[in-house]
């Protein structure tokens, strides 16, 4: 029934069209067919690898295009649902909340040890505009390394365990961390 369906599709006059463009819908509906077989096969967050995997394929996603959640939030709301995560999220509660102080705490360190880090990052991040005004956009390498440096100690601990929780943060750890590349990129749109 499966390579009926495709072939079906496959030969339809619009979708042999537009398949040769470049459109983003094409990549999305790939992506979110992966991602939904990703969570299929991390069998309710029990499967690490799998789990890992479905959070990379999270951040790709919202690579792509960002209407990717709406497509993914349903699956992973009912898995969400089905599994026994959230009767795990009580007992680490606390270590989630000493992870994040833990984090804050790299993070000062960071901005003590390196008091101009806004004129390095604001060099990596010129914009030049019509060649006629130079704006620096620093704010984009701030949330990068505040993001990270908040987050590492939480991923570095979850990372180790292997419970459906675990798995769980970690995944949506890595998905974020790699979407958020589309905060800093289109950040300037934003400011103007």
């Amino acid at each position: 029934i499966g390579l009926l369906s495709i072939f079906i599709i496959s030969t339809l006059p619009i979708m042999f069209i537009l398949s040769r463009l470049s459109y983003q819908e094409f990549a999305l509906a790939a992506m979110v067919t992966l991602s939904i077989y990703l969570l299929i096969q991390s069998r309710y967050f029990e499967n690490k690898k799998y789990s890992l995997f479905f959070g990379l394929s999270l951040g790709l996603g919202m690579l792509i295009k960002e209407t990717y959640p709406i497509f993914i939030v349903g699956p992973f709301i009912y898995t969400l649902w089905k599994s026994k995560v959230i009767k795990n999220l009580k007992e680490e509660y606390v270590t989630i909340i000493k992870c994040i102080i833990l984090g804050l705490l790299l993070y000062l360190l960071l901005s003590l040890l390196y008091p101009n880090i806004s004129k390095i990052i604001s060099y990596e991040f010129k914009i030049n505009y019509y060649a006629k005004q130079n704006v620096n956009y620093w704010y984009g390498g701030v949330i990068l390394i505040c993001w990270y440096s908040i987050l590492l100690p939480l991923f570095l601990y979850f990372i180790t365990k292997k419970t459906p929780l675990a798995n769980l943060i970690s995944s949506l750890l890595i998905g974020i961390s790699i979407g958020i590349i589309w905060i800093v990129i289109n950040l300037p749109y934003f400011l103007w």
